[in-house]
């Protein structure tokens, strides 16, 4: 377990060393490996990988870590090439293939996500809030029990004067709501089952159902403590959803006009599944 963690730390740390940019400051040599440099960009681009599989620590020993970690790196791959590890075919073509995934990588980065900027976002983020139709929310109570009889003693109770969450703490079989007197919180429409959601719809704000609602968990007396419009979520909140969703449409508009104007012939028999190809 201990060589497969590894590994994957080691995974990881190439793709982010391998897209990590120089820094404005100097890239000032850090180690040498067998006399090969490890830079100061690479030790930057390494410490947010081992800040995630050790504990929390001083920024230091986050730095001497990632410089060790580097050091066990560049040990193996100057192994790897002394036994000629990368002069295979299948070598060169997965490492082809990883060039390509880099390469795209470098294109989104440089070419598209490059001008999606903060006023972007935000001229997009209110585009959003005003296309979106209110959302209606409600916070109600309920008390679940077994049979009618029961639900229509307990309303006859409340119309005597007895507290709801008091009643719902003692009674009611949602042993999760009972123990905050019946308080199911905020939701919103499709949260609840329909008959549920249709009750709460009709009952005013301070108010609970005259009649018990059967759903199949059982007879709920229902009482409704507020409804209002949710509230959007901030900027903040949804900027980085946002950007994502921005790149991946630019993306897709990149790579359609890249479509039209290239020549591009398929071999149509190669990508038919056959069985020979689903055993392989």
């Amino acid at each position: 377990m201990v060589i497969a963690r590894n590994f994957l730390f080691m995974v990881c740390l190439v793709f982010a060393v391998a897209s990590a940019t120089a820094s404005e400051m100097e890239d000032r040599i850090v180690a040498k490996v067998n006399g090969h440099p490890i830079r100061e960009s690479e030790v930057m681009a390494a410490m947010p990988v081992v800040g995630k599989e050790m504990p929390p620590v001083l920024e230091e020993q986050h730095r001497r870590a990632a410089v060790d970690r580097l050091i066990d790196m560049r040990l193996i791959v100057d192994q790897a090439i002394k036994d000629e590890l990368d002069s295979s075919e299948d070598f060169k073509l997965r490492l082809d293939l990883l060039r390509q995934q880099l390469l795209i990588s470098e294109y989104v980065r440089t070419r598209i996500a490059v001008d999606i900027g903060e006023e972007t976002l935000k001229e997009r983020y209110q585009e959003s809030i005003a296309k979106s139709s209110p959302i209606e929310e409600w916070r109600a109570r309920h008390i679940l029990v077994g049979t009618k009889e029961e639900a229509d003693a307990i309303i006859s109770e409340l119309g005597n004067g007895a507290e709801f969450a008091k009643l719902a703490e003692d009674r009611s079989l949602d042993v999760v709501s009972a123990e905050q007197g019946g308080d199911l919180g905020y939701f919103t429409s499709g949260v609840m089952v329909e008959a549920f959601e249709e009750a709460v719809v009709k009952i005013e704000v301070g108010k609970y159902t005259s009649e018990p609602v059967e759903t199949n968990f059982g007879f709920h007396v229902i009482k409704v403590e507020d409804k209002r419009i949710q509230t959007p979520p901030s900027f903040e909140q949804v900027k980085e959803r946002l950007r994502e969703e921005m790149i991946t449409e630019l993306f897709a508009e990149t790579l359609a006009q890249l479509r039209e104007k290239a020549e591009v012939e398929i071999n149509e028999s190669s990508t038919e599944i056959t069985e020979s190809s689903v055993k392989s």
